[in-house]
């Protein structure tokens, strides 16, 4: 590669070592295998062997925390448990959930993304999904908290003044409205 070719990467090269991954997988060898993926493609990670300790992790520091990697071979119940948790939370519910699964069948796997989880990947995993998580983080919306839940959603991007309305109420689309101009005035 010439030098030339190499200053024009060198703009759209993404820095995943400021990514961090929260990864749950209850069995201790898979976790290590994954984490030193992971940590190969220079992703920060915090390993946990349980559900509970997701939550705790989550505690201590949900807004460094960019990607949670679950491997659902836990009890079911724990993991069903865990993502029910963190989506009904105004702040884990912004951290995407990415299952990870030895199981490969679509019914199961569509349980989970039903309950909130953005994504899955099926064991064992490819270098290439590895590398492209950080996307993952990166389509994820950011929550306004002033706006009504369920009524606008943003186009993704921060500071955006692009709506996209998902109600069809026109008296709180005329006041919601309004109000935006107002404040975009002031």
């Amino acid at each position: 590669m010439t030098g030339q070719a190499k200053s024009r990467n060198r703009g759209t090269s993404i820095d995943r070592s400021r990514v961090k991954i929260l990864l749950c997988d209850r069995d201790a060898e898979s976790c290590e295998e994954v984490s030193t993926l992971l940590t190969a493609c220079c992703y920060q990670v915090i390993s946990v062997s349980s559900a509970v300790k997701v939550v705790d992790a989550l505690n201590a520091e949900w807004s460094s925390i960019d990607i949670i990697l679950a491997a659902v071979d836990l009890p079911l119940e724990a993991s069903t448990a865990m993502l029910k948790y963190i989506m009904q939370d105004k702040h884990f519910k912004c951290i995407p959930v990415i299952i990870l699964s030895t199981n490969h069948e679509s019914s199961f796997l569509l349980n989970f993304l039903r309950l909130g989880a953005t994504d899955y990947l099926v064991k064992p995993l490819c270098i290439d999904e590895i590398l492209n998580l950080w996307m993952h983080s990166w389509r994820q919306p950011k929550v306004l908290d002033w706006l009504p839940q369920n009524n606008f959603q943003t186009s993704g991007q921060e500071n955006s003044n692009i709506f996209v309305c998902n109600d069809t109420d026109e008296e709180f689309l005329e006041n919601t409205m309004q109000k935006l101009y107002v404040s975009k005035r002031n």
